[in-house]
Order: C-alpha cells, then sequence, then structure tokens
C-alpha cells in the first residue's frame, strides 16, 4: 500500500511539474514578443511610424520567436509628426506544446496555440 501511495504521489509531482514547465515556456515566449515590440516602438520614436524595411524585419524576427498568424492592425504605419502618439500593436498567435491527456496515466502531449496582444504607445519625436 505504500508504494501505491509513492507511485502516486510520484505521478502527480511530475504532472505539476511538467504543467509548470509549459506555463513558464509560454511566458517566455510573451517576454520575447514583449521585448522585441519595445526595440521597435523605441525606433517608432525616432522616426515617427514604423517604416515597410522595419516592418520586414520585425515580422522575421516575430517569426523566429515563434509567432505566427501576426496582425499589426493598428499601427502608425505614417508619419506622425512631432509630439504626436505612435502605436505599435501586434497580435498573433504562440504555438506551445502542452501536457494534456484523459487521465494522469495517459499523458500525451499536443500542440496548443495561444493567441497575445502586445500594444504599446508612446510620442514621436522626429
Amino acid at each position: 500500500m505504500d508504494m501505491l501511495s509513492v507511485g502516486i504521489s510520484i505521478i502527480a509531482l511530475s504532472i505539476i511539474m511538467i504543467c509548470c514547465l509549459n506555463i513558464m515556456q509560454l511566458a517566455s515566449g510573451k517576454e520575447e514578443v514583449r521585448q522585441l515590440s519595445r526595440q521597435y516602438i523605441l525606433r517608432m520614436e525616432t522616426i515617427g511610424y514604423l517604416t515597410a524595411a522595419d516592418k520586414t524585419q520585425m515580422l522575421h524576427d516575430l517569426e523566429e520567436l515563434g509567432l505566427e498568424d501576426v496582425d499589426l492592425t493598428g499601427t502608425t504605419f505614417t508619419d506622425a509628426g512631432y509630439g504626436n502618439p505612435v502605436i505599435l500593436i501586434i497580435q498573433g498567435s504562440l504555438h506551445m506544446q502542452n501536457a494534456a491527456g484523459d487521465n494522469l496515466l495517459n499523458m500525451i502531449f499536443e500542440q496548443q496555440t495561444y493567441k497575445i496582444t502586445i500594444k504599446r504607445m508612446s510620442t514621436a519625436k522626429n
């Protein structure tokens, strides 16, 4: 009976550990996207908008981070002018491996999609 309790405890702790690792992976992915958005909003402050070259590079960088179906609707693409707000909105899907299963003994890993939205706003200094 003691071995059964120990076995169930080990399985339960393993499941909890896997879930925590998955949550940390998702948080890390979102933080990487936030840091990238900060880099580009700082450029947008200086220039006054998101240039076509920066947009292309940013989309490439986001793809490398694992963000798919990127939508930049609401982003400032034309010169905002000095003192006016510049906005960067990044919406997309992060694909992560997650633990899933019907019961504790039958765990499988499946791909999960998480929708994220990052909104940054600053003032144009051009």
